[in-house]
């Protein structure tokens, strides 16, 4: 099974590209439950739980605890480190529920009967039952820290744009906006590395949003999902109106020319002749 999961996240990338809907769907269980960019935690979590399997190989029980801890300690550092799950509840919750277990095997470590030398075991089981205990007080205070100190967002700059007729300008104005120091303007095909977080860049990781108004950019549901995240949020917006916006476009079918005088006063006197 291990090896047809190598496959699969071998054929991953082609796949994508070719835009072919039938591999999702039946083999949605590998890849539905993580974030396209972690596809390799399914391989991971298949590989760590063959190391937990073979453990009960091992002959001493002391080293069979050890070896569990080490795989579990792995499986948590990946966990925080990476956050693989799409959905963020899932993230916490696996975080909790691998720190309990490898809890709970680092204080099984003291109840162990083993031939091996008593002192230097219940010196190991000691650190490691400390690092185990403190792993999450301090993880739950760094994740506090972080939320509540402000750090500056990664963009100064995000250009909403139609690649098609806009994005000859939009990286002309990449070019010109861009400060030496630091990659501070999104533009999608620089940046965007999963489709998936594009909404929570332009909430979360973005202080002004570009438009660059043109005739198509309204008919782009990303371009919408973009500019309404944004209101939404209380993104700063700005646009930029190139030479083909035409909003008027977007507000139903073109009524066709006014009347002139004399269609008009024709129209008026059969109006009046009528009432």
């Amino acid at each position: 099974f291990i090896v047809v999961v190598v496959y699969l996240l071998w054929q991953f990338p082609s796949r994508v590209r070719d835009g072919n809907l039938a591999f999702f769907k039946k083999y949605s269980f590998v890849f539905a439950r993580v974030k396209p960019v972690m596809r390799w935690f399914v391989l991971f979590l298949l590989v760590r739980n063959l190391v937990v399997a073979m453990v009960l190989m091992v002959p001493n029980a002391f080293w069979q605890i050890f070896l569990m801890q080490v795989a579990f300690g792995v499986s948590l550092g990946g966990i925080l480190r990476f956050c693989p799950w799409v959905v963020p509840m899932a993230n916490t919750l696996d975080f909790v529920g691998t720190s309990i277990v490898l809890l709970l095997f680092t204080l099984s470590a003291f109840f162990t009967d083993s031939d091996a030398d008593v002192k230097s075991l219940s010196s190991l089981a000691l650190v490691l039952s400390i690092c185990a205990m403190t792993t999450l007080p301090v993880t739950a205070l760094l994740l506090i820290l972080r939320a509540c100190s402000k750090r500056p967002k990664s963009y100064q700059w995000f250009l909403c744009h139609h690649k098609a007729s806009s994005g000859a300008f939009a990286r002309v104005l990449k070019l010109w906006l861009s400060d030496s120091r630091r990659d501070d303007v999104f533009l999608d095909s620089d940046n965007l590395k999963d489709l998936g977080l594009l909404f929570s860049i332009v909430k979360n990781e973005t202080e002004t949003l570009i438009v660059l108004a043109t005739r198509p950019l309204l008919g782009s549901p990303w371009c919408v999902g973009e500019i309404t995240t944004a209101h939404l949020c209380g993104v700063g917006c700005m646009m930029v109106k190139l030479p083909c916006w035409n909003p008027a476009s977007f507000l139903g079918p073109d009524p066709g020319p006014s009347p002139g005088p004399a269609e008009g006063g024709a129209a008026a006197a059969a109006a009046e002749g009528g009432g």
